[in-house]
């Protein structure tokens, strides 16, 4: 499997409050060193002490920064209910700000606290395609407004773009405008946005992704991966990532095939992967993490247990798969596939069904015999296929059976006229 796990901004709604610290602020490198204080969330921490969109941070409790790890990272340490104290420069004068962290209150309310009651930001000019394009949002207000953030590399805003401008042809007239527009700073490029994708997108980009996502959830890889609803993650991903579950042999990374790892600049503390991976990129929004070797194996196969040589994996098509196994003596034996173990899976060894079970996050695992060797195939075929199969050939043959029922009826009823010897006596009396 190419492996990719987006360390995203969002985490799942949590019930409780979460107990890290909250700080406000969104980072990035400065231009002569120090972190920048790019955005300043509406009420927050960061907000409430005076520090302001383009501040330069240079120092945190006492300590020079130079990347916004370092920011975060001191956040971190301290935690929630502890005064973090940051000198700032702002346009060539440096002064310092005692900032009260609080608990962090979860993305939701982050963004309700920021974004609800106020006006919408101001945009940049915008190059006019078709259409007439409003100067600025306030040219706007009294009318109804659609943004449509699109970028080249996004399939769905490509989609999505004749439908808008159907809605555009036809309300129009009645009040509604719609603005189609790029998602990055002119300055930034839309280079800078394929580090980070989101969910899906990674799917549509071409690249197979844990972060993926549908509409029917898998409940111990969406607990496993700490996967919200709609792919995005946690920061104790991070952590887990690494981590040798439980009864495992090999961390959840391995049992995953992951092969490279995006981390969002600022949304996890001291980023630093074990040994076997290396740091790829070092970019103003993300760290990208690559795995130095090569996976193990061609096919999906990700782990075997002590004892057991796989040889041969290949896949036959999207789905189905082959491979050669040999067991030793020892029971207990097991191979672990980079496949969510969903009803419909079959495993065979030389066609005799395998025991299948559950690894972590959900992944597909079957129990192999002591002393075995052979062919393994890895079939899917969709749950009540089967059935329904099935049900259509009981189907056919019941409605066969009442067409045959119907014609002897109609045989039975039938009136038939025909040309006949002619009437007896007896046949007059009875008349």
């Amino acid at each position: 499997m190419v492996g990719f796990v987006g360390v995203a901004e969002a985490q799942p709604a949590p019930s409780p409050p979460l107990r890290r610290a909250w700080l406000g602020v969104e980072l990035g490198r400065g231009p002569a060193g120090g972190v920048l204080a790019r955005r300043v969330s509406r009420t927050s921490p960061a907000d409430r002490a005076g520090v302001k969109d383009g501040d330069q941070i240079v120092a945190v409790d006492g300590k020079a920064v130079d990347v916004p790890r370092d920011v975060v990272s001191r956040v971190a340490e301290l935690g929630p209910d502890r005064t973090l104290k940051l000198r700032l420069r702002r346009g060539g004068a440096e002064s310092e700000v005692n900032v009260a962290l609080v608990a962090h209150p979860g993305d939701e309310e982050v963004m309700r606290r920021d974004r609800v009651g106020t006006f919408a930001p101001a945009w940049g000019p915008l190059a006019t395609t078709s259409g007439v394009v409003p100067a600025t949002v306030q040219a706007a207000r009294g009318r109804v407004l659609i943004v449509d953030f699109w970028a080249s590399w996004c399939g769905p805003c490509k989609l999505v773009t004749p439908t808008l401008s159907a809605l555009q042809d036809r309300f129009g007239a009645q009040g509604l405008t719609v603005v189609v527009a790029p998602r990055v700073d002119a300055a930034a490029g839309e280079a800078a946005v394929p580090d980070l994708l989101i969910g899906s997108l990674y799917a549509v980009a071409g690249v197979e992704s844990t972060s993926s996502y549908s509409g029917i959830g898998y409940t111990a890889a969406d607990r496993d991966l700490c996967v919200a609803y709609n792919g995005t993650t946690c920061p104790e991903l991070w952590t887990a990532l690494w981590a040798t579950p439980p009864g495992e042999d090999a961390s959840l990374a391995d049992l995953l095939g992951v092969e490279t790892v995006i981390v969002k600049q600022g949304y996890v503390a001291d980023p630093v992967a074990p040994a076997g991976w290396s740091l790829a990129k070092d970019a103003d929004e993300v760290l990208v993490f690559h795995r130095d070797a090569p996976l193990a194996y061609d096919g999906r196969v990700t782990v075997a247990s002590p004892g057991v040589q796989v040889t041969d994996d290949r896949m036959i098509d999207r789905i189905d798969e082959t491979l050669t196994v040999s067991t030793g003596a020892q029971s207990g034996a097991t191979v672990t596939w980079s496949r969510l173990a969903w009803p419909g899976y079959e495993v065979t060894l030389d066609g005799e069904p395998l025991t299948l079970a559950k690894a972590p996050a959900g992944l597909l695992r079957a129990e192999l015999p002591a002393n075995a060797s052979g062919t393994v195939q890895v079939t899917f075929t969709p749950p009540g296929v089967r059935l329904g199969l099935m049900g259509v050939a009981v189907g056919l043959v019941l409605t066969l059976l009442e067409l045959l029922r119907q014609a002897r009826i109609r045989r039975r009823g039938a009136v038939v006229v025909s040309q006949g010897a002619p009437a007896g006596p007896k046949d007059d009396a009875k008349a």
